[in-house]
């Protein structure tokens, strides 16, 4: 049978009471998502373009994109 000392039973369970804390930045950027349903300033990871709609920071409505690098991508894209 395992043996954890009690220190190390204190930190695991601070950690569980503890968890990582969420992203409590108070305004985030909104991406815009592209035909495919993809992040446009990061196109080629599909969990971006998850946790982006997961956290309500995406949008189709280019007006709305306050991405910096959204905005760069597409200025590249019609040759601006």
């Amino acid at each position: 049978m395992l043996s954890i000392s009690g220190e190390a039973q204190n930190l695991a369970e601070e950690k569980n009471m503890n968890p990582k804390s969420k992203d409590k930045r108070s305004k985030r950027d909104l991406h815009f998502l592209n035909d495919d349903g993809m992040v446009i300033c990061n196109h080629r990871d599909p969990e971006a373009a998850h946790r982006a709609e997961v956290e309500g920071i995406a949008t189709e409505n280019i007006a709305s994109v306050t991405c910096k690098k959204c905005w760069e991508f597409m200025g590249k894209k019609r040759g601006v």
